[in-house]
This record gives C-alpha cells, structure tokens and sequence, in this order.
C-alpha cells in the first residue's frame, strides 16, 4: 500500500544522505528556476524586431532540446545538469561587461542567448535527474 506522509517525511532522518540530496536538489531547482525565467522574459530585448527576436529563441530552444538529449545521454542528467547551470550562471556574468560586438549586437545578446540555451536544457535535465534521485514513493511528496 501507500506509505503515510510522516513514514515518508522520516525517511530524511532515517537516511541522511537522501535528505542532504534533497536539500541540495531543492536549491538547484530554485536556481534553475529563477535563470531560466530571468533569461525568458529577456527575449523581447534581444532584436528590435520582435519576430527576429521569437526566431532567435526557437534556435535557441531548439539547441537546449538537443543538449538535453546528448547531455543525458553521454554525461548523465546529474554532470549534465550542472554544467548547463555553470554555463548558465557564466553567461549571466558575462552579460553584465558592456562590449559593443556590432551595430545592432552585444555582448550582452550573446551571452544571453547562450545562457538561455544552456538554463533550458538544464530545466529540461533536471526533472530527469529529480526522478533519478528520488525513490518511488517519495517523488510526489
């Protein structure tokens, strides 16, 4: 039968390691939560035209797609998941350094297509990785 929630939520003390993995797990998905919806909501800005700007992150989510099956496929969704989220994380940074690349193009563009491909095959991978981690039981709690 079902277990109960308590004889569930004690299994965090009763395991260790699974209740620092889920700690840890949790934060990750905040982070890949927070970069990806930060990066989405920028796709406006990318092109003053607002279809060369939709086109753009079709590519861009296309390539994350692609990530994702290789990603998983060669590193594994916990390797993979993480380093997308470096990626990610590096193309924030770098967003921020103002370098004119062209007339109509900055660094700020690059890294922001680069770090939004990156954030979506990390989103994608972790739900992989969450399903890995967690037993049966315990992946609706």
């Amino acid at each position: 039968g079902r277990q109960k929630f308590w004889h569930q939520a004690a299994d965090f003390w009763r395991f260790p390691k699974f209740g620092i993995q889920a700690c840890c797990l949790f934060f990750v998905w905040l982070a890949v939560a927070c970069l990806f919806y930060g990066f989405s909501f920028g796709w406006g800005q990318i092109s003053n035209d607002r279809y060369m700007s939709h086109a753009i992150a079709f590519v861009g989510n296309q390539l994350a797609y692609i990530g994702v099956y290789f990603g998983g496929k060669y590193l594994g969704a916990r390797r993979s998941t993480l380093m997308f989220l470096a990626v990610s994380v590096l193309a924030d940074l770098i967003a921020m350094i103002d370098v004119q690349l062209g007339p109509k193009w900055t660094l700020e563009h690059v890294s922001c297509v680069v770090g939004s491909t990156s954030i979506g095959a990390a989103f994608g991978l972790i739900y992989l990785f969450t399903s890995e981690l967690a037993p049966t039981s315990h992946r609706g709690m």
